[in-house]
């Protein structure tokens, strides 16, 4: 990150990967779950549904608006679960 509080194409990139990472493992489990016939799947979803919304906000964030990580908050919400997946 620059002292200006933005952040360059790098750390851009880095942070673009680990979003796609992160959606890819969710919409993994979400599939396997499914392919299962699952009774846990609608569960599964309802408790997924609401990381992959802030997951494509912080992807929409980060690819729209330089300024978007002045405060750290999306690349905090990419990093700080980065390990729960």
């Amino acid at each position: 990150m620059t002292t200006e509080g933005f952040i360059n194409q790098s750390e851009r990139n880095e942070i673009g990967f680990q979003i796609t990472c992160q959606i890819g493992a969710l919409l993994r489990t979400l599939s396997r779950e499914r392919d299962q016939d699952s009774s846990h799947f609608e569960d599964l979803l309802g408790a997924t549904l609401p990381r992959l919304l802030q997951l494509n906000d912080a992807a929409t964030a980060i690819f729209s608006d330089e300024n978007a990580f002045a405060d750290d908050s999306v690349k905090a919400c990419v990093y700080g679960e980065a390990h729960n997946v």
